[in-house]
């Protein structure tokens, strides 16, 4: 593929006959381009305004930027662009052999949504990230309807400066079903064909950490087993001892069965940092909805995130999750832990957090914490922000999300807090202006 350069990009992009550059997403079916897969392994190229659209070829893969030559794909960007119907819609693979940085590539301001629905439990996400892929951005799309929203799909290969961030990733009710292994479509089913929002399974590093940031989550649920690989539907999950260097911050997670979770032993230097989690319920027994999970993991922060009407706050274990901070945390209507007698190990301090309606769980330091019996006396306020913002924007208020000057809880927590040596993706100092609230 021929290359532009820094201050000459080649260009792909749509054009027609007396074009009002309209989204693709919102054109007319026959004014679409209609390109089945779209390989981008050049230096310096935009695409924008394509439509990339998978039905017209069983093997569809989307768009693929790809990394894994020398030099490879690097510096381009997908632009306002539509992508639907292929098994892989969005990915971008690297390999450790090259020596250099050869991806810094984007996708931006594009509506991904609908892989291939094929009745069997194979990964289809929205956006696939493998191998060494530096600088990766995804950043303002609409990603629905998929197996994960965005996922880097494992190995050990790192992903510096991986940024994720102001994203709406959800799941419909199209794509949810009964259970049972059977795959039946209903769209109040407690069941998805699908997975997780955004599933981390490869680290970043202490210099270049993944960002997470500025994300809308919402409607994954348990996995059918029919249609999809198995998850208890988390919203952002670090998954693994690959999950590492990881900053989760000022994201909404709503509607969904997990907030935010570790899957499986070993993530560790992780922050979890000012967001909100709402309405964290599953009605599917024997599975218990989870807002925050701290067990399977080490090194993590948890810090001004609020927690508003949930199954459980959290969940904790006594011989698992050393060496974390939860402070500064506000639960509003959020019950209590899993099971009030595993509580944390010594390393795990958990402490000056405020329990509006919610059972107080204190350990490891001054039992300095907030504890009212009634959601009103947290004094925050209605929380309000727009989410499907390419297609649809709409808005949605969260009762008793937003700290305010006069939360009780706002003055609660100390001007160190993030400073514990050896914890979170480093030891910098967290407030109230690293929240959505920016107070």
């Amino acid at each position: 593929t021929a290359n532009g350069t820094p201050s000459n990009y080649k260009v792909l992009r749509y054009y027609r006959s007396g074009d009002n550059n309209d989204e693709p997403w919102k054109q007319a079916d026959g004014n679409r381009t209609k390109i089945a897969g779209l390989l981008v392994d050049g230096r310096y190229w935009l695409a924008h305004r394509l439509t990339v659209d998978g039905r017209t070829t069983q093997f569809a893969e989307g768009v693929m930027f790809r990394g894994n030559n020398d030099p490879g794909g690097q510096n381009s960007i997908f632009n306002r662009g539509f992508v639907t119907k292929a098994n892989y819609l969005v990915s971008f693979s690297g390999d450790n052999r090259y020596s250099g940085e050869y991806h810094k590539n984007t996708l931006q301001n594009s509506v991904v949504t609908d892989s291939k629905f094929e009745n069997d439990p194979s990964d289809r996400p929205c956006v696939a990230v493998s191998g060494w892929t530096p600088d990766i951005h995804i950043i303002n799309n609409e990603l629905s309807n998929c197996s994960d929203g965005v996922v880097p799909t494992g190995g050990t290969s790192e992903i510096p400066g991986l940024v994720i961030e102001n994203n709406d990733t959800y799941i419909t009710g199209e794509w949810r079903t009964d259970g049972g292994g059977v795959g039946t479509q209903n769209n109040n089913g407690e069941y998805a064909c699908a997975e997780n929002g955004i599933d981390i399974k490869q680290p970043g590093t202490s210099a270049k950490p993944i960002k997470i940031i500025h994300n809308r989550v919402w409607g994954h649920r348990l996995t059918d087993s029919h249609c999809a690989d198995g998850s208890v539907g988390e919203g952002i999950i670090m998954n693994g001892e690959n999950a590492r260097w990881v900053l989760v911050k000022n994201n909404i997670i709503m509607d969904i069965g997990f907030g935010i979770a570790h899957a499986n032993p070993g993530s560790k230097y992780n922050s979890v940092i000012g967001n909100i989690l709402y309405n964290i319920h599953s009605t599917v027994f024997p599975v218990e909805s989870i807002s925050m999970q701290w067990i399977h993991a080490n090194y993590d922060e948890w810090y001004f995130n609020t927690v508003v009407d949930a199954q459980h706050y959290a969940e904790t274990w006594d011989t698992d999750g050393y060496d974390q901070d939860a402070r500064c945390n506000i639960l509003v209507n959020a019950n209590d832990i899993t099971s009030p007698t595993r509580i944390g190990p010594d390393s795990f301090i958990l402490d000056m957090n405020a329990f509006y309606n919610s059972i107080k769980r204190t350990w490891n330091g001054s039992d300095n914490n907030i504890v009212r019996s009634a959601a009103t006396e947290s004094n925050n306020a209605e929380y309000c922000f727009y989410r499907k913002l390419l297609t649809n924007p709409e808005q949605v208020c969260i009762p008793y999300a937003k700290t305010t000057t006069a939360s009780p809880h706002y003055n609660q927590c100390s001007a160190g807090v993030g400073q514990r040596s050896g914890i979170g993706i480093d030891n910098r100092i967290w407030t109230w202006a690293d929240t959505l609230f920016n107070l």
